[in-house]
């Protein structure tokens, strides 16, 4: 038998994969839960999980071992290579464990990777430490001034799915203002139709909610729908947008 987690779900230790992730499933339903009846910052819950996972990856619901697939793909079809040595700035947005990070590092931009979740930063920290990438504990909704308009790529995937929709706006609003002039944005999110019922977290996003960068003043580059990699592969969205040279 496996030992009782923190919140008393049953912890199998030393058990498949899948087993530790449906547990961290529970933990993040059960941590959201608890966060509205204690009328706490619902953002709050992320933090508790990290805390929880306790360094086993598997334990959280959207890690990956390595970075998404779509990224890598977007990056090598655009010779990103060629920003190596050139001061080129990225930022990933809501890095969690940094595997993003790591990836727009291997592609020659010297990054900076955010979190609201302390340890997670203190995880990617851990797992990533090269002179290439920063970490930083920040809140998407209280960025520091110092970054706002001072990234070539803004990397955005899977944060805004994991928000209440009446975040969403707000949020795309702020990571749009992270974008340097001549900059892009790139967003990936599960998606749907505007008339699809939602129930989560994950909600995928629709067209619609995309539509609030260009809200924020970007260009709309390219836009794909595109299926993940899973045994049940997911509908997902790919958005690129430019911010227009001053």
């Amino acid at each position: 038998m496996g030992e009782k987690g923190m919140n008393g779900r049953e912890d199998p230790k030393g058990g498949q994969p899948e087993d530790l992730r449906a547990l961290g499933r529970a933990a993040a339903d059960e941590l959201q839960q608890n966060i509205k009846d204690e009328n706490g910052s619902y953002f709050d819950w992320f933090d508790a999980l990290y805390a929880e996972a306790s360094g086993r990856r598997g334990f959280i619901p959207w890690s990956e071992a390595a970075p998404r697939f779509k990224l890598k793909e977007w990056l090598a079809a655009r010779d990103h290579r060629g920003a190596k040595g050139d001061g080129r700035r990225a930022v990933d947005v809501g890095c969690g464990l940094g595997d993003n990070a790591q990836c727009l590092a291997e592609a020659g931009y010297e990054v900076t990777g955010f979190d609201i979740s302390k340890h997670a930063v203190a995880w990617a920290l851990k797992n990533n430490a090269t002179a290439q990438i920063t970490f930083e504990v920040a809140d998407i909704f209280d960025l520091p001034a110092r970054w706002l308009g001072g990234f070539d790529l803004v990397h955005e995937t899977y944060n805004l799915q994991a928000m209440p929709p009446e975040y969403v706006a707000p949020a795309a609003a702020a990571i749009a203002s992270l974008v340097a002039p001549g900059g892009t944005l790139l967003v990936m999110t599960r998606g749907r139709e505007a008339h699809e019922e939602i129930d989560g977290p994950p909600r995928p996003l629709c067209r619609e909610q995309l539509s609030s960068f260009e809200k924020s003043g970007l260009k709309p580059v390219e836009f794909e729908e595109f299926y993940d990699e899973g045994e049940r592969p997911i509908r997902h969205f790919l958005a690129e947008y430019r911010k227009n040279a001053e």
